[in-house]
């Protein structure tokens, strides 16, 4: 399948990028990281346009354009990139719950660009800017919408292994978000089939689903077609000694890779917080809250998510952001203010849909054994 983005519009940038040297700040650097967006151009045409190349592709546009977005904003590029994105995300049926690139902000924001500049795809843009917002309107929908999302690309990729092995991701995420088990059986039913490629999980993955079937299998009272795909997926675990080791896989998603941490010398929302400010707003806002200190520190509150939030954009793989992203809004939820606690709601939000892998999230997310459910 060839990439279903436009190649006018990129065709438009490559000449921009191709003059421009590569800073060793690749992850806020909108030049280096729109060569990059290139060469992942360059090597989906040269391989035929896979699913994985598609994500590949699309997590190099989503970085560029959060670059662009954040640090250039002005850039003649700027309407290419997000006329991209919108391509790209109508292409792979964009999903936050789905998606590893932290990036939903960066796609709503090229979506109302693009709706407001470009006739061509204002249709587009909107149709996209009302799925997103389905998907807010509670974890059921945006269940369902995460599920849909990756049959349709299946289809799109005529079967794929890797849109397959999203749509298990999917599905497993989807029941840890919104606690219904039909999701996981979704999940068991596509893992249990003799062609899905189970070796291609990763770890978090494959341990929740693992973990689920043999729940499962445990139950006698479960449903008949799900406890017999869970005893076919664990014999084809068992069957596999690959499966046994830990880190045998990455997802294909996460071929692009950012910055892994923040530097400390970079500072984050209105009152200018380095990561090791925002650590110890954390500590100060819970020590207050302790002493009885409340509506009064509303705005500590406030100040405090708005600086987790311009963090999760401009270095969104910061190995730190899911325990800050839970810390903070633990402490925040407990301010008696409604903007302090749409705050908190907010950080909890990225969180769960953006870092659904996390051990904050899943600790958040943990739903009812499967066998209260029969």
């Amino acid at each position: 399948m060839r990439a279903l983005f436009s190649k006018v519009a990129l065709g438009g940038l490559l000449f921009a990028a191709a003059c421009l040297p590569v800073s060793a700040a690749i992850e806020t650097d909108p030049q280096a990281l729109h060569a990059m967006m290139q060469q992942a151009y360059d090597e989906g045409t040269a391989h035929g346009w896979s699913f994985a190349d598609e994500t590949y592709y699309q997590s190099a546009v989503f970085a560029t354009g959060r670059a662009y977005s954040l640090f250039d904003h002005d850039n003649p590029n700027y309407p290419s990139v997000a006329a991209i994105t919108l391509d790209i995300a109508a292409a792979l049926h964009y999903d936050p719950l789905l998606n590893n690139d932290a990036s939903e902000w960066w796609v709503r924001e090229a979506a109302v660009y693009i709706a407001a500049h470009d006739l061509q795809r204002a249709a587009a843009a909107q149709v996209l800017l009302a799925r997103l917002d389905r998907f807010d309107s509670g974890s059921q929908s945006a269940a369902q919408i995460a599920d849909d999302d990756a049959v349709q690309n299946i289809a799109s990729f005529h079967g794929d292994a890797w849109a397959r092995v999203d749509r298990v991701i999917a599905d497993l995420r989807a029941y840890r978000y919104s606690g219904d088990e039909k999701y996981a059986r979704l999940a068991l039913q596509e893992a249990a089939q003799s062609s899905f490629p189970l070796i291609h999980l990763p770890d978090v993955a494959s341990e929740a689903l693992y973990d689920y079937a043999q729940t499962i299998k445990m139950n006698v009272q479960s449903d008949p077609l799900a406890h017999a795909n869970a005893i076919e997926v664990l014999r084809r675990r068992d069957a596999t000694p690959l499966l046994q080791e830990i880190g045998h896989v990455t997802a294909v998603s996460h071929r692009f890779h950012l910055s892994i941490t923040a530097p400390a010398d970079e500072y984050f929302g209105p009152t200018k917080m380095s990561v090791l400010g925002i650590h110890n707003a954390i500590h100060d806002i819970d020590a207050h809250l302790r002493v009885g200190w409340g509506s009064q520190l509303a705005q500590k509150g406030v100040d405090l998510a708005t600086a987790l939030d311009e963090l999760h954009r401009v270095y969104p793989r910061d190995f730190e952001l899911p325990r800050l992203l839970a810390s903070a809004a633990e402490v925040i939820m407990r301010i008696p203010s409604p903007e302090a606690q749409a705050g908190a709601t907010s950080l909890r939000r990225i969180l769960l849909v953006e870092y659904p892998d996390s051990v904050q999230a899943r600790a958040l997310l943990t739903p009812p054994s499967a066998s209260s459910h029969e």
